[in-house]
């Protein structure tokens, strides 16, 4: 079971003070000077789309193409099932909408149970919503591949025998590298990796253990 994050993980980049998105959200046309620094080397698979967020209001998007074919790819063999763990549940209807857009319909939604989702960060990430769901699939005896840019505490080892990580930088979301990780997970390779705060940029990944460690 792969656990996946939208913001900062697909969608990004996800900040609070993004120039871009608040000139959308003004009804401007954002230009060249008003992109943030690491927009500006960025690869060419990256589609740039605006959504309706929650509550309505409009939301900057840049996707990399690439990385979802591949998930689309790893999802549609059968191995493995991938699945929505974002706040974008918490109106379901519009995420289906933006999957839909996005070409993601392949990520399935959760079996939430009486989890209620909220919009809420991850910084209190023990008692939060997510790690619940995502125990609930490991007390199934599912393998459970969490990515989450918020993951930036990093599990200690006693959660590392249940959950294996991916925290990707939520100002570069998942990148090829990673999706090559995903691979070598699939194969049975437990998996901690932390980029968040540390990243170089758009094509590489560092902070990289598949022995079951956090790195450091």
């Amino acid at each position: 079971m792969i656990l996946i994050d939208f913001d900062g993980v697909l969608n990004m980049p996800h900040h609070p003070e993004d120039v871009e998105r608040l000139l959308i959200a003004q009804g401007r046309e954002p230009s060249a000077r008003d992109a943030f620094p690491w927009m500006k080397n960025a690869p060419d698979d990256l589609e740039r789309m605006t959504f309706r967020g929650l509550g309505g209001a409009p939301v900057w998007g840049a996707l990399r193409v690439s990385v979802i074919a591949e998930l689309r790819d790893i999802a549609e063999a059968g191995v493995v099932r991938i699945v929505w763990a974002t706040s974008w549940l918490t109106e379901p209807d519009r995420l289906r909408d933006v999957s839909t857009e996005a070409s993601l319909d392949f990520i399935k939604f959760p079996d939430l149970g009486d989890i209620v989702p909220q919009n809420v960060p991850l910084d209190r990430w023990m008692r939060h919503w997510k790690l619940d769901l995502a125990y609930r699939y490991v007390d199934t005896g599912a393998r459970v591949l969490w990515i989450d840019d918020q993951l930036e505490r990093r599990p200690t080892r006693p959660h590392l025998e249940h959950l294996d990580v991916i925290a990707p930088s939520l100002f570069f979301g998942l990148n090829p590298a990673h999706c090559e990780l995903i691979r070598v997970w699939l194969h049975g390779d437990k998996l901690a990796v932390f980029d968040n705060h540390a990243f170089p940029g758009w094509h590489n990944t560092t902070g990289t253990n598949t022995s079951g460690g956090a790195s450091s």
